[in-house]
C-alpha cells in the first residue's frame, strides 16, 4: 500500500496533502455486527491506500481473560467502529 500512497502523492504534484475518502462497512446491515472494515481510498487514483479490520468477536474459552491469539481487537458499539478505524489509520 505504500506504493499506492506514493502514486497518489505523485498524482498530486508531489504534494503529500492528498484527498481521500474514508468508509466503513460491517458484516451485517444493522449496527450490531461483530466485524467491520474501514478503508481509505485516494480520490485522485481511486486506489485503496489503507485498510483496518476491527472485530468484537472473542474466541477465548474464558471470556474474562483474553489470550494473546484472541481475535477481538475492538471494544465498543458496532456503530463506533468506523470512527475508531479511521483514527487508527490516521
Amino acid at each position: 500500500m505504500q506504493k499506492v500512497t506514493q502514486e497518489a502523492v505523485w498524482e498530486n504534484g508531489s504534494n503529500k496533502n492528498i484527498a481521500v475518502a474514508v468508509d466503513g462497512i460491517w458484516q451485517k446491515r444493522v449496527h450490531t455486527s461483530l466485524n467491520g472494515v474501514i478503508t481509505v481510498t485516494s480520490i485522485d487514483t481511486g486506489k485503496v491506500i489503507d485498510v483496518d479490520i476491527l472485530s468484537k468477536y472473542c474466541i477465548c474459552s474464558n471470556k474474562g481473560s483474553h489470550q494473546k491469539d484472541c481475535s477481538r481487537i475492538f471494544e465498543g458499539s458496532s456503530g463506533s467502529m468506523e470512527v475508531e478505524g479511521a483514527s487508527r489509520i490516521f
